[in-house]
């Protein structure tokens, strides 16, 4: 090819290097061969280091032109300002350069009846891609917006149930119907959209931890199915390990607490005081105060809080009554639990006669725990007076202690 009598070098180039110039660039600028081969994904640039990175858009791949993906970033229209990128800003080399290369590989110029081929082609493929991608969208969408409704109609009714069954399983119920929801939206959005940045129709190396996982897992596999072979051809020994596993069980369901809710050690416990009706409010901070007193007595308890004249288990207010809130110190710094400080202030509060003094934890789920129960009321219909009345109270109290199923049994009489 004889490029001397060549007038504009630059439009002699763009016509001859139309649609190679990731050939030639490969080529002429060896260090950007990792970058052409990505195409449009961030590559390290050897020209600059770390400090910016390349890549080669679609846009520009027919012209050859790059991008500066670090920073503000910038773009270099085509073949010539990348190699003159290259090669340092030195556009006059660069043009020189694709003239010698031109000329040595006698190449001619690309005709635009194959370039106008080429153009039909990648738009036929890039429509059926897409149209594929719709159908696909199409055929997932409905199963999907389908079980997020159906699993939200399960739950959320949940979520507004009251009593035992609502405490238990509201939290459960926002939580599944939260998570199901985003779940949904990231399966219509963000799903797809990884899928068409990962999976391309292109040929990929596979990554050396893959090659290292499956290599690995394979031998896992066949670890497993040896060891499943081995214990098939030996019963006997299968069947000890199986009672062995089943006497662990029944050990660990032994020693596991085995009511619903077990108590916690929250670091505060709760005290309601009651007097004989009629009570005076001077009287009931009297004993209010020798409460407090034991309380303070065990260095482990840090603070107190008193109302007198709230009825804690009543729901109401009344002189006779006095609700206490006792905080303990950090868990660190205390080598007694809530419990059996609970357990000492009966001790150290069995001396008031005057009054009813109950101690107790917390429920470990707010409205939930075994200081609810039921109430029940003993009525005298007879002779008798309050003796008979608490002779009755007696027996009853008796008997209910007898059951393995109540516990806690206090009465206000």
């Amino acid at each position: 090819m004889n490029t001397n009598k060549v007038t504009n070098p630059i439009r002699f180039i763009r016509q001859h290097c139309d649609g190679k110039w990731q050939h030639i660039l490969s080529q002429l600028a060896p260090g950007l061969s990792e970058a052409i081969e990505r195409g449009d994904k961030h590559s390290f640039n050897p020209v600059e280091n770390a400090d910016k990175g390349i890549r080669f858009p679609k846009k520009y791949a027919h012209e050859g032109g790059a991008a500066i993906t670090i920073g503000t970033g910038y773009g270099l229209g085509d073949g010539i300002e990348v190699l003159s990128y290259y090669l340092g800003e030195n556009k006059r080399k660069a043009i020189s350069t694709l003239m010698c290369y031109l000329r040595d590989n006698d190449v001619q110029p690309v005709s635009p009846q194959v370039i106008k081929q080429d153009t039909i082609e990648r738009v036929k493929k890039e429509r059926v891609e897409m149209k594929r991608k719709r159908e696909a969208m199409k055929e997932v969408s409905g199963p999907v917006v389908a079980i997020v409704l159906v699993l939200c109609s399960v739950f959320v009714p949940i979520a507004f149930l009251g009593g035992l069954t609502g405490e238990l399983f509201r939290q459960f119920a926002i939580t599944i119907s939260i998570a199901v929801s985003l779940s949904g939206v990231v399966a219509l959005t963000m799903t797809p959209a990884l899928c068409v940045l990962i999976l391309k129709q292109e040929h990929k190396q596979t990554a050396r931890f893959f090659l290292w996982f499956n290599r690995v897992f394979t031998k896992i596999t066949s670890n497993y199915v040896g060891a499943v072979g081995f214990m098939v051809r030996r019963g006997a020994l299968g069947l000890l390990l199986m009672i062995g596993m089943v006497s662990i069980t029944i050990g660990l369901w032994k020693n596991t607490p085995g009511s619903l809710v077990p108590d916690e050690d929250q670091g505060y416990y709760i005290s309601a005081i009651f007097l004989p009706d009629g009570s005076s409010l001077e009287r009931t901070e009297e004993v209010v105060a020798e409460v407090i007193s034991a309380v303070q007595s065990n260095p482990a308890n840090e603070n107190v809080v008193a109302f007198t004249g709230f009825d804690f288990i009543g729901g109401g207010y009344k002189n006779s009554a006095a609700t206490l809130f006792v905080t303990q110190k950090h868990w660190d710094e205390r080598e007694i639990d809530t419990k059996s400080l609970v357990n000492e202030l009966f001790m150290k509060t069995a001396h008031i006669n005057e009054a009813l003094v109950l101690a107790f934890n917390p429920p470990a789920i707010f409205g939930l725990g075994n200081t609810g129960g039921f109430e029940f009321y003993i009525q005298n219909k007879g002779a008798g007076g309050p003796e008979k009345l608490q002779q009755a109270m007696g027996l009853m109290m008796a008997e209910a202690q007898k059951s393995p199923i109540l516990s806690g049994l206090q009465t206000l009489w």
